[in-house]
């Protein structure tokens, strides 16, 4: 009977309930103190049954120690998406970049956090530094790592859009000008040619993510085997 009630018997039951991507989330948070602590480990991946046996064992620990984080990065995205495809580019825009803040906040939350700054050290940092800090000098200054400057480019320009937008300044122009703020925001978003608001958030947010997988080998751990968890690479060995 306990092996019937166990948690990773519930396995489906589990992921039929909550969105894959969100499990996944949470999993990683979950199983981070017993990948730490050596309870889990990198070989675990490919030892499936024993992988099964521990979280089975550990799992009320780790629940009682794991802090997660709960975002909205990915209803942002999908809202976006389904605007975009309205015709309204400059609310898709707004709401892209609102969950790339996200995304870029919550790798600073982690990393810093890491490495050892107080959560009220940290908040002021992500706070008081805006995202052109956050992708060029702080990122280099917190990793010794850069990511690749056309990315960079490409992220501002849609932050400069994004901020156009959000504190619009509502210039008029005569009818037969285009130098209104409406125009001008319009004339932003067709310089930048072909927008992929997925594939956009998809660069930042894995560049971002193999930085911090290679500072905190923990974590990409922990990723991995919840991410082992969620979809299977063999359903019926996880099961």
């Amino acid at each position: 009977m306990k092996a019937k009630n166990s948690f990773v018997n519930k396995r489906k039951e589990t992921v039929e309930l909550i969105p894959r991507h969100l499990l996944r989330k949470v999993l990683t948070y979950t199983f981070l103190p017993l990948v730490r602590s050596g309870v889990l480990k990198q070989s675990h991946l490919s030892t499936p049954n024993e992988f099964r046996r521990i979280v089975n064992k550990n799992i009320r620990k780790a629940v009682e120690l794991a802090e997660v984080e709960i975002s909205y990065e990915e209803t942002l995205l999908k809202e976006a998406e389904r605007i975009w495809k309205t015709g309204n580019k400059e609310l898709a825009i707004f709401l892209f970049v609102t969950a790339s803040e996200h995304s870029v906040n919550s790798f600073y939350r982690n990393l810093l956090e890491f490495k050892g700054f107080s959560r009220k050290t940290v908040t002021e940092i992500i706070r008081s530094n805006n995202i052109e800090a956050k992708l060029t000098w702080l990122l280099k200054l917190s990793t010794g790592k850069m990511i690749p400057p056309k990315t960079c480019q490409r992220i501002r320009k849609l932050f400069e859009i994004r901020n156009a937008f959000a504190h619009y300044k509502d210039v008029p122009s005569l009818l037969n000008e285009d130098s209104d703020s409406s125009s001008m925001i319009k004339d932003l978003i067709d310089s930048m040619g072909r927008i992929s608001l997925r594939r956009n958030f998809k660069i930042i947010n894995t560049q971002l993510s193999d930085i911090y997988h290679t500072i905190d080998p923990s974590f990409e751990t922990s990723f991995k085997l919840a991410d082992l968890f969620v979809y299977g690479s063999d359903e019926k060995d996880i099961l």
